[in-house]
Formats: C-alpha cells, sequence, structure tokens
C-alpha cells in the first residue's frame, strides 16, 4: 500500500521596474503542519529582467522552506505567474536556442541554485504556472491565485518603496 505524502504550496512573484532595475519579490509557503508563511523584501541586486526578477523570488522562497521542512517528505507545488522563469528554474530544461542559453549564461548562479535546490525534492514536485491577472471574480479562484495574489501585490508594493527610497536619495 502506497504511502499517503503530504503537499507543500509555495507561490513565489516579482514586481520589476525596467528602469531602475529594482524588484520587489514575495512568496507564501503553505506546509500542512504550520501557519501560512508569507514574506517580502526587495532584491538584494539589480536584475536585469522580469525573468531573472522572478528567479529571485523563487530563491529566497527555497531558501526559506529549506529551513522550515526538510525535502523528501512531503510533495511541492510551485507556482509561478512567468512562464520563462519556469522553464528556467526546472532541472530537466535544457536551452537550445540562443536567448534562454544567453539567460541561463548571465544568471548561472541564480539558475543554478534553484535548480540546485528543486533536484532536492525530485521526484516529488512540480512546477505549475499560474494564471495572474486573470479574473475580477475572485470567488473562483483557487488558493493558488489567492496565494499569489498576495504575492503579486507585496512584490509591487516592495519593489514602489525602493523606488521611493532610491528617489529621495538624490535629495
Amino acid at each position: 500500500m502506497a504511502e499517503l505524502v503530504e503537499s507543500v504550496i509555495l507561490a513565489s512573484d516579482a514586481s520589476y521596474d525596467h528602469e531602475t532595475k529594482l524588484a520587489g519579490y514575495a512568496f507564501c509557503i503553505k506546509t500542512p503542519h504550520k501557519p501560512l508563511l508569507q514574506q517580502a523584501g526587495v532584491a538584494k541586486r539589480a536584475a536585469r529582467s522580469s525573468t531573472e526578477a522572478e528567479l529571485i523570488a523563487l530563491a529566497n522562497a527555497l531558501y526559506v522552506l529549506r529551513s522550515v521542512e526538510k525535502p523528501k517528505r512531503f510533495k511541492l507545488f510551485v507556482y509561478m505567474d512567468n512562464e520563462a522563469a519556469i522553464l528556467h528554474a526546472d532541472p530537466e530544461y535544457e536551452a537550445t536556442s540562443k536567448g534562454p542559453r544567453k539567460f541561463q549564461r548571465n544568471n548561472e548562479d541564480i539558475v543554478t541554485y534553484c535548480r540546485n535546490e528543486l533536484r532536492k525534492y525530485a521526484p516529488l514536485f512540480e512546477i505549475r504556472h499560474v494564471k495572474a491577472h486573470t479574473s475580477s471574480l475572485k470567488v473562483s479562484w483557487n488558493q493558488e491565485h489567492h496565494m499569489n495574489h498576495w504575492c503579486d501585490l507585496a512584490s509591487r508594493d516592495e519593489m514602489r518603496k525602493a523606488k521611493v527610497a532610491q528617489a529621495l536619495q538624490k535629495y
């Protein structure tokens, strides 16, 4: 008889400003035996793209997750709204065209970190796309949509606060 494996849900999102290169990030982690963990902040380094910002958000979430739960004890479901970031985070993805290969070279540290962390949960993890900003009918949303929505709002708020702080430093 197969053993029932509990699941952990992780949702992450980022907000990126193309002008200042600032990125806010946020994530939620829902485990079976602990309250919902929500965290948001500003990326410590400038991001070169929204996809890089999304991977920074995921990396922060995976770092915190490791301190909360041990790998192999549950199935991990990762929800992100950036399909390019999902591809680059997936340990099985091989970039074949010039653009994705260049992205991976330029972001090797963050891509490698995310992939190595996710490999620790293999084969018990899935990365899934959650459609963001799709409906004002929040009644029809599932848990992942609500978690992504909170991440979207929190990451945007963090990025905006960082932009204000950066602008005030000029005076």
